[in-house]
């Protein structure tokens, strides 16, 4: 019997021989539901949880669901190992970089600064980024990797 509920939208990877259906249905077409999600069915079957109940996904979800896709037939390189969170301390005297840059991208001085937050914010480019202070730059959000810790200082 074929599904009489409405899908939103369709889409097909052809990965090498092989082709994936993947159909969206709008959450809102069962009374259980979650407001702004989706249920997925690829290639006719339901994508659940494990134990077999209804998996509901929001649209970072299915972007996930298309990588894992992609990543389990090998079309995508595995993405790089977040590297691991800097441990920081407030007012910990750093060198940053500031003044002009070659065009290499790489700055021509470098100036002291504190670190000015304990947390750091992990950057869509797997950097890890941190609030910092110095004279020229003031306030600045800089990735930790630019930064040179001064040790022994506090």
């Amino acid at each position: 019997m074929s599904e009489k509920r409405k899908k939103f939208a369709v889409f097909c990877l052809k990965l090498k021989a092989k082709r994936i259906k993947v159909e969206l249905f709008d959450a809102d077409q069962w009374a259980d539901g979650e407001p702004e999600c989706v249920r997925a069915r690829i290639d006719g079957r339901w994508h659940d949880t494990p134990d077999g109940s209804r998996l509901w996904l929001d649209a970072e979800d299915v972007a996930r669901l298309i990588q894992s896709l992609l990543l389990e037939d090998g079309q995508l390189p595995a993405p790089p190992p977040v590297p691991e969170r800097p441990v920081l301390r407030y007012a910990q005297p750093v060198s940053l970089p500031c003044g002009p840059y070659t065009s290499k991208g790489e700055p021509l001085g470098m100036e002291r600064g504190r670190i000015l937050s304990e947390d750091a914010v992990l950057g869509h480019d797997g950097r890890w980024y941190v609030v910092v202070g110095g004279v020229t730059r003031r306030t600045c959000l800089e990735a930790y990797d630019n930064l040179r810790v001064i040790s022994g200082q506090h």
